[in-house]
């Protein structure tokens, strides 16, 4: 982790994704289905929460958002483990990679789980997140 970059807080900024991301700032699309923001620790990759009833909740105010449950990038170099609580970020532990496995599993449980109407829309959310950041 990058200590001089690392993020304490952040605020919500609604509408349209922009390209480059501002550090601290949690972008909501306008449909309220996604939300993109640097990660927390600095290394400058762009993490994207999927907002639905399966994947992450936002709540809280734009200066004081809430996201749960914790965000674990354990696709990124980095491995960074933190939740999102009234604005202020709370770093939490590392998983082993046996834990890793564990939720990614319960997380395709929870996918599979899914009509195929909620994939689709979420199939589009993407594309059109994609070529929006164009």
């Amino acid at each position: 982790m990058n200590q001089a970059e690392r993020r304490e807080a952040f605020t919500v900024a609604c509408g349209p994704i922009p390209q480059n991301l501002e550090a601290g700032v949690l972008y909501v699309n306008p449909q309220r289905t996604r939300a993109h923001h640097l990660c927390a620790c600095g290394c400058g990759h762009r993490v994207i929460t999927p907002l639905n009833e399966i994947e992450w909740e936002l709540t809280g105010t734009d200066e004081r958002p809430s996201l749960f449950p914790s965000v674990g990038n354990w696709n990124l170099e980095c491995k960074s483990h933190y939740i999102l609580t009234n604005g202020r970020i709370r770093w939490a532990r590392l998983f082993s990679p046996a834990e890793i496995d564990a939720v990614r599993r319960k997380d395709l449980k929870a996918y599979q789980s899914m009509s195929w109407w909620q994939k689709i829309n979420g199939w589009i959310e993407l594309i059109v997140g994609f070529f929006g950041r164009r």
